[in-house]
């Protein structure tokens, strides 16, 4: 089975960190998929996630298969020379962002585009040992595709 059919594409939009805007993607890799669907914006002409809060360190959030989504997020461009772009956009404003208070977690809240407007918490994670762990326990495959590749771990839940 291919990557696109078993991590599919679940949002195309933009990271907003400090006024910097990237372009990313976000794969569905395990959990609720029906959380993302929900809880991810699709706002017009272009989404975006404002990562607001970095986490304390040490606070790693659960993950939840019932009640959460696992997710990576990895520049988007049209071609190699625009995601270069966007990593290194990346690694200057949200590397330099979540580092200020030793913490290797950002966090976004949405709102769900549903009716009953459920909240939601969206914690982007850096690389590190416990995401690639996670990665790896719900999809080996994709995370030796993008382990070398800039990549976030992303888990919303409730």
């Amino acid at each position: 089975m291919s990557y696109e059919l078993k991590y599919p594409d679940v949002w195309c939009g933009e990271f907003l960190v400090k006024g910097q805007r990237a372009p990313m993607k976000l794969n569905y890799v395990g959990g609720n998929i029906n959380i993302a669907i929900s809880a991810l914006p699709k706002s017009k002409p272009i989404p975006h996630i404002k990562i607001s809060q970095q986490v304390t360190p040490g606070r790693f959030p659960s993950f939840k298969t019932k009640k959460a989504c696992l997710l990576t997020a990895t520049p988007f461009g049209r071609t190699p020379k625009e995601k270069m772009d966007q990593v290194r956009i990346l690694k200057g404003t949200f590397g330099k962002y979540i580092k200020t208070k030793d913490s290797a977690i950002g966090m976004a809240a949405l709102q769900s585009t549903e009716p009953e407007k459920i909240s939601y918490k969206a914690y982007i994670i850096t690389p590190s040992e416990v995401t690639s762990r996670l990665i790896v326990r719900y999809a080996p495959d994709w995370y030796y595709s993008i382990c070398d590749q800039m990549h976030f771990l992303v888990i919303i839940s409730l």
